[in-house]
């Protein structure tokens, strides 16, 4: 029978011997009966104590993760990342979002060259060895003469291009020395 059979023949018969069979079998087609969240949550209102709890509850986060998933998928600008998590903030997806917003913002930041915005964003960001890595490779690259390399071993003591800024420095403090030495000596 349908649910409206089973209530009826409980408000008719309230004390039937068969009463927890006939309220079993209420609870199986009210379940059957569902096809969506919120028939799903109106089953949980209805029957607190139901059978299929469980399986509804089971529906409804499926469900929910699947409409989650379907808006994450249509995100594009970290704004719309922004209202994903705001609205989603259970959803397993908002991790992946709070990670594509990094992304994104490491990809800015590549491209425009303002890396303070990540630094400052995401201090122990995933991206920040690897920027920090660029930074010391452009500095070093920069580097023409004797104060440079000595200013670039200031900024980055043990950085990447240590040991070839140092051998520069040593070969001018030499040269310098040998000039020196010869001006001395002729004059």
């Amino acid at each position: 029978g349908t649910p409206q059979d089973y209530k009826t023949l409980l408000k008719l018969w309230p004390n039937h011997p068969k009463k927890l069979v006939v309220m079993g079998r209420l609870d199986l087609a009210s379940f059957k009966l569902c096809h969506n969240p919120e028939d799903w949550k109106q089953y949980l209102k209805d029957f607190p104590a139901g059978q299929y709890r469980e399986e509804a509850l089971q529906l409804i986060r499926k469900a929910e993760e699947q409409v989650a998933a379907a808006a994450f998928n249509k995100c594009v600008t970290i704004a719309d990342l922004n209202r994903f998590i705001f609205k989603y903030p259970q959803s397993p997806f908002s991790n992946k979002a709070v990670d594509k917003i990094e992304d994104m913002v490491y990809a800015q930041v590549v491209e425009t060259g303002n890396y303070d915005t990540y630094f400052r964003q995401y201090p122990n960001g995933r991206y920040t060895d690897k920027l920090n890595q660029l930074l010391d490779d452009l500095f070093y690259k920069q580097c023409t003469t004797k104060k440079d390399f000595e200013r670039y071993l200031r900024q980055y003591p043990n950085g990447r291009h240590e040991k070839p800024a140092r051998t520069f420095v040593q070969k001018r403090n030499r040269l310098r020395f040998i000039v020196v030495f010869i001006a001395t000596a002729l004059a």
